[in-house]
């Protein structure tokens, strides 16, 4: 047994000449501080993605909705994050948040959806542009 000194807490302690924790404690504080900072990234990314998911909900308490651009903006939603991607038949493409999904109209108008059970009948369905069940806030 050799004197080592913690990595963590700078105790000193004996054990193998391979160990550089004194205890339990000290090597899950270690490994958890390693992983907060390796996950840093993915945590903030999943951070605005959730956010942008729950706007998009707001805005279309329905299956699909037209809203105006700015009024997501103001509510903090940033349209380079998503999920996914589906381009329609017709070359439009929705940009997916988990279950929300929107395609940019024009320069002030975005349509959102919501993804239902059965997706790509429901991806096909939600694209036409004449569709019956289609609302505006405007």
């Amino acid at each position: 047994m050799t004197k080592k000194t913690c990595v963590v807490c700078q105790t000193s302690f004996e054990g193998r000449t391979d160990k550089v924790f004194c205890s339990d404690h000290c090597r899950t504080a270690y490994h958890n501080q390693q992983r907060k900072e390796k996950n840093h990234y993915l945590r903030k990314v999943n951070k605005v993605l959730t956010r942008n998911r729950d706007i998009l909900q707001r805005a279309c308490p329905d299956t699909k909705r037209k809203v105006n651009k700015a009024l997501l903006l103001q509510q903090g939603f940033q349209y380079g994050y998503f999920t996914g991607q589906y381009e329609t038949q017709y070359g439009h493409t929705y940009y997916y948040c988990y279950d929300y999904g929107y395609r940019v109209v024009n320069e002030e108008e975005v349509i959102v959806v919501r993804l239902q059970p059965n997706v790509q009948q429901h991806l096909e369905s939600i694209v036409r542009e004449d569709d019956p069940g289609y609302k505006s806030d405007h």
